[in-house]
């Protein structure tokens, strides 16, 4: 099983011109309950339009529901940015149409934690349609796959490593 998720291009760079070592976090505005990925089983970061093609991806650790501050704690600038700030700030561009004021410290993300991540360079991008694998322009969050996964050897193949 594999699956591939909507990514933020800003995420993804970010993480990409560093390259941590060790977990990061693919954290996500609201939860998404990620119930059906295994240890090991790969997340494909999938770049919004207008790129539309898989950019990297990791392996899956764990999944957890945490406040921005936790992860921040936990995680620090493997969330993808610098600061506790700039991830606040995210977070609230994200939720700013259903927030509605409510206190965003304390609004529960989604903390999928990653491993030996793998990030590809232009143009190395990879779309998915060269794998018979179709994404909705619809889809907003993620799809599981069932099938052999397409996409591991040509990530290890030429994606940086996560050091």
């Amino acid at each position: 099983m594999f699956a591939i998720a909507i990514t933020d291009q800003n995420w993804f760079e970010y993480l990409r011109k560093n390259q941590f070592d060790g977990v990061i976090n693919f954290w996500t505005p609201s939860p998404w309950r990620m119930q059906r990925l295994t240890y090991g089983d790969w997340l494909y970061f999938f770049l919004k339009s207008p790129v539309r093609k898989i950019a990297g991806g990791g392996c899956f650790s764990n999944y957890q529901e945490m406040n921005i501050q936790e992860a921040w704690d936990k995680y620090g600038n493997r969330n993808g940015c610098k600061t506790f700030d700039d991830l606040r700030g995210i977070i609230k561009e994200y939720k700013k149409n259903t927030m509605f004021g409510r206190e965003l410290l304390n609004h529960k993300i989604g903390c999928i934690e990653l491993i030996n991540c793998k990030y590809l360079r232009r143009p190395r991008y990879t779309c998915t349609s060269n794998y018979n694998i179709n994404i909705p322009a619809t889809m907003q969050k993620f799809k599981y796959f069932e099938q052999d996964d397409p996409f591991s050897d040509y990530l290890i193949k030429h994606g940086g490593s996560s050091k």
